[in-house]
């Protein structure tokens, strides 16, 4: 669990400006007005043989990688270690991995600039039932586009993607956020997806149907968030595409990274 009071020294926030879910929690800070008050530590954008690779300015005598931190603080950990992770220092501990979970949390912290809440409790229930969809059918669809393991599974998945796609297009054509009158963690998690869509998923994992930015709605909902005091900070299109087209070799095995699209000319209305 993440802690309960403003409690920020001892505490250091593990993210990936290339992972979408470290990259929802960098928005969320942002939002929030918080950033600088939470130690950040961010991984390099290429993957090693074990995963995320530290910044040698985090590193120490057996700690180079984001597993070895898991490691430590989870003697006999065996599964993936993830970003964004929240750890306390002075215990040695990991208080979360959950970015909706680390996010909630920034968004309760004491001193925050932004009125109001990206978790409304009014719209719990269409924030539940938005927010799965959209981590199912988008945040998760895009991978199991890009890793089907064979045609069916590929027609299957990107089906389903884009079948998702028009519906929340076509939600947008009356509200100007996803779930009504005001921005919401589900309009986050479609960001982070969104604005890597056309730089990654289009070409790499397949979901080359349409892209993000034909999409009028949806596009229009990224450029309104991308235009929010902070948030452009968060994006760094270099570290997405090294990280993707850099890290998975059996999809692209000559490590090539491509020079376009440019999506921040897109996002600024060029």
């Amino acid at each position: 669990m993440v802690p309960s009071r403003d409690d920020l020294d001892s505490l250091r926030l593990y993210v990936s400006y290339a992972c979408p879910f470290a990259h929802r929690v960098l928005v969320g800070m942002a939002l929030r007005g918080v950033m600088g008050r939470l130690r950040l530590s961010v991984v390099q954008p290429v993957m090693g043989p074990d995963g995320w690779v530290l910044h040698p300015s985090d590193t120490e005598p057996g700690v180079s990688t984001l597993l070895d931190v898991y490691r430590r603080a989870r003697p006999g950990f065996s599964r993936r270690a993830s970003v964004p992770m929240l750890y306390s220092v002075t215990e040695k501990r990991i208080l979360s991995d959950d970015s909706l979970e680390i996010l909630s949390w920034i968004d309760r912290l004491p001193g925050n600039s932004r009125e109001g809440s990206l978790f409304p409790a009014q719209l719990e229930p269409e924030l539940d039932r938005l927010g799965k969809f959209v981590a199912d059918a988008i945040n998760s669809g895009v991978y199991e586009a890009g890793f089907a393991a064979n045609q069916e599974a590929y027609d299957q998945a990107v089906t389903k993607l884009f079948s998702a796609l028009d519906q929340l297009e076509e939600l947008l054509q009356s509200r100007l956020w996803l779930c009504g009158d005001v921005m919401t963690v589900v309009d986050i998690q479609m960001f982070t997806s969104l604005i890597r869509f056309d730089l990654v998923y289009h070409t790499l994992f397949k979901c080359n149907w349409k892209r993000a930015s034909d999409y009028r709605q949806l596009w229009n909902l990224a450029r309104r968030i991308y235009g929010l005091p902070g948030v452009a900070d968060t994006l760094r299109v270099d570290q997405i595409t090294t990280h993707y087209y850099k890290s998975l070799p059996d999809l692209n095995p000559r490590g090539i990274v491509p020079r376009g699209p440019d999506i921040l000319a897109k996002l600024r209305g060029g």
